[in-house]
């Protein structure tokens, strides 16, 4: 019975890829440090237009301002809060707007909204 493939490892092997392991670990942290860094406007940013984008609780605070913002960035934005009104008016914001947008309200899901 051949032992383990760990058990073949020399001592020499194992220093080698403790210090691969420590190398990618601090080239990593580098890098994460640098962008955490720099300002806002310097790394470029995934874009979301023409992609749609659900955002739940878009009746108020939060969701509505998530809403708003990623209408501005031309994402097709489906809202979804329980709250009827304060969905509506979600909707009327991003009408102003022109912006692409669905509306859903969980209360009276219709069964036509499910794509298989």
């Amino acid at each position: 019975m051949e032992k383990p493939l760990r058990a073949h490892m020399t001592m020499l092997d194992q220093i080698v890829e403790t210090v691969v392991v420590l190398v990618k670990c601090v080239v990593l942290t580098v890098i994460a440090s640098v962008k955490a860094l720099l300002p806002m406007g310097i790394l470029p940013r995934k874009s979301v237009k023409g992609q749609v984008v659900l955002i739940t609780g878009s009746g108020s605070g939060l969701g509505r301002g998530m809403a708003v913002e990623f209408a501005k960035l031309g994402a097709k934005v489906v809202l979804w809060d329980i709250n009827e009104k304060g969905n509506l008016e979600t909707k009327y914001m991003l009408d102003d707007m022109k912006a692409e947008r669905k509306i859903v309200i969980p209360n009276s899901f219709d069964n036509s909204l499910i794509e298989v």
